[in-house]
């Protein structure tokens, strides 16, 4: 198809030869931080590869490279999700974590969870949106800690809600990337009421 892609490529100082670290494929509409391990001690050298289909183009800014451990290279997985129950202005969810560590989910209303935590920093969450601490780019924490259900108040009705997993270690060592959901609240439908007159016109 048209969709443009983006490698991120990394070659040793003693090596001859790229690897590709990550290769993105999906169509994001907005600015999207990653966080890829970097998985030498040793000097390297990194490269972006754009691959252009007649896409919409592709945008990197704000590279930043940085000394951490390597607690998550591997996404720790969300074995299921599901919504218990739902309403006008509320949802009851219930997740399953395959590596039974604690989480921190974030939620944004109508659009997908771009940032990413911070890491070594504990966030202070709350079920009522959006009266938790803010991740960035208007998504709240709504939940941190061990657990696997959530009633999640304070909503809109007949509104999509992204919902970002981030499963972490005991030091906020978050995962790399989230593990994303979608789910909305209940439609009002609201009736109308109107007068035709003889001539057939409202």
């Amino acid at each position: 198809g048209d969709q443009d892609e983006l490698s991120v490529l990394v070659k040793r100082e003693s090596a001859t030869e790229w690897e590709v670290l990550a290769h993105y494929t999906d169509n994001e509409t907005e600015w999207m931080a990653r966080r890829i391990a970097i998985p030498y001690s040793e000097p390297v050298r990194l490269a972006f590869l754009g691959s252009s289909k007649y896409g919409y183009g592709i945008g990197i800014d704000d590279v930043m490279v940085y000394q951490a451990n390597h607690c998550f290279a591997q996404t720790p997985q969300v074995g299921s999700f599901e919504v218990v129950e739902k309403g006008l202005d509320f949802m009851q969810i219930r997740w399953n974590m395959t590596d039974d560590l604690p989480v921190l989910i974030a939620v944004r209303q109508g659009k997908n969870v771009t940032e990413l935590p911070t890491p070594g920093q504990s966030y202070t969450a709350n079920s009522i949106f959006p009266e938790g601490q803010q991740l960035g780019n208007d998504a709240f924490t709504v939940f941190s800690g061990s657990g696997d259900e959530l009633l999640l108040t304070g909503l809109l009705h007949s509104t999509e809600y992204h919902i970002a997993f981030f499963p972490y270690s005991e030091n906020f060592c978050y995962a790399f990337e989230p593990q994303m959901f979608v789910a909305s609240t209940d439609f009002r439908i609201n009736d109308i009421t109107f007068v035709v007159a003889s001539d057939g016109l409202p």
